[in-house]
């Protein structure tokens, strides 16, 4: 009899990768595509979207939250039912509390976004659909300091996957003209 023995995963693990150190929202209502892996390959990254994967529209805004270090969280759980298969995705963050964050959080609170972040070891991600992502809600308190926590949470049809880059000057390329650029030999 013959057999194909193939070895998944690593013995070791990756190390502390359950925290997010940094995270930025996308409106999900601005997001014209989110290409998955298979149609917009990442040479040598399976399971990663290419930093050209993800369209916006033009102008969008991109938010990026300020985190406390080791303060934020992620979870997947999949889900398989009668419908298929879905993925249930949360995002938990304690942040300091200001009136940016306030003003933020009281003008986007109807808002659904496309999350990308990066973990402490320096992985990127995304989750999230277009017109379909996570939704924002937080709860406040006076303790012995002023913070808020932030609970994002969405059900897709895709898991997360990892992100080819977390730098938005490569995620999202300014299509401009770049007058730097010339032919001569000194430029």
């Amino acid at each position: 009899m013959t057999i194909q023995e193939q070895k998944v995963g690593t013995w070791a693990g990756f190390p502390a990768v359950g925290f997010v150190a940094r995270l930025k929202l996308v409106p999900a209502d601005q997001v014209v595509n989110l290409l998955t892996p298979d149609q917009l390959p990442t040479p040598g990254k399976p399971f990663t979207v290419n930093k050209a994967g993800i369209l916006v529209e033009v102008g969008t805004t991109v938010y990026e939250l300020n985190l406390r270090p080791a303060q934020t969280t992620f979870k997947q759980d999949e889900i398989v039912d009668v419908n298929g298969t879905s993925y249930a995705l949360s995002i938990e963050a304690d942040v300091p509390t200001s009136p940016d964050l306030v003003k933020f959080l009281q003008l986007n609170r109807a808002r659904r976004w496309l999350a990308i972040w990066i973990d402490l070891t320096g992985q990127a991600y995304v989750a999230g659909q277009a017109n379909k992502g996570f939704t924002l809600t937080h709860q406040r308190s006076l303790t012995s300091i002023n913070s808020t926590q932030l609970s994002l949470r969405a059900r897709c049809l895709n898991p997360t996957w990892y992100l080819e880059s977390f730098l938005s000057s490569e995620l999202f390329p300014d299509a401009a003209f770049d007058h730097s650029f010339a032919i001569s030999f000194d430029s």
